[in-house]
């Protein structure tokens, strides 16, 4: 048990460490001047530049070529934008009734397809449930109590493509 703790010790100090790197990384991007300096790195592909950039920082035990990556990574976290969105999926507890009034919904919303005739025949739903996007399909499925809607967190990370592929920006 004293060596666990032991070791415990040894990753709070480390992760302190890391942190701190962290907060001193953040704070050389705290000013307009410094964000603008990145920013044209960014746009010039200049890796040398990038690396020059963040050149003092200190992040124990961290290889130098993952260092960049590092950087890169907690930079382009910065460059995505966060919102929530309501998602609705299937209920995944539906009743055989409610399956066979799902499928019903489900052809008379799919594009071209002639009228289907109840034949009785239920469905599994396997794997992940995916979303179902806004529109006519969804709303009849709302009103048939047959979806689930919550708030869901998206990313986009539209400027985060500004990073580019790490050769840009990794020596």
């Amino acid at each position: 048990m004293e060596n666990t703790d032991a070791n415990l010790d040894d990753l709070y100090q480390d992760l302190a460490r890391r942190f701190k790197a962290v907060s001193q990384f953040l704070g050389k991007l705290g000013s307009e001047k410094a964000t603008r300096k990145l920013l044209d790195i960014l746009i010039s592909k200049d890796a040398e530049a990038f690396t020059r950039l963040f050149e003092n920082m200190d992040i124990p035990d961290l290889p130098l070529d993952l260092k960049c990556i590092f950087y890169r990574e907690v930079i382009e976290l910065f460059l995505c934008d966060s919102y929530k969105v309501e998602v609705c999926r299937l209920r995944l507890d539906l009743t055989p009734n409610e399956r066979v009034q799902y499928i019903l919904i489900a052809m008379r919303h799919r594009p071209g397809q002639p009228t289907f005739i109840h034949t009785g025949i239920g469905i599994n739903v396997l794997g992940e449930n995916p979303e179902i996007p806004p529109g006519p399909f969804l709303d009849e499925l709302k009103a048939n109590h047959l979806v689930t809607c919550n708030w869901e967190t998206r990313h986009d990370c539209k400027l985060g493509q500004l990073l580019g592929p790490p050769v840009w920006t990794c020596p």
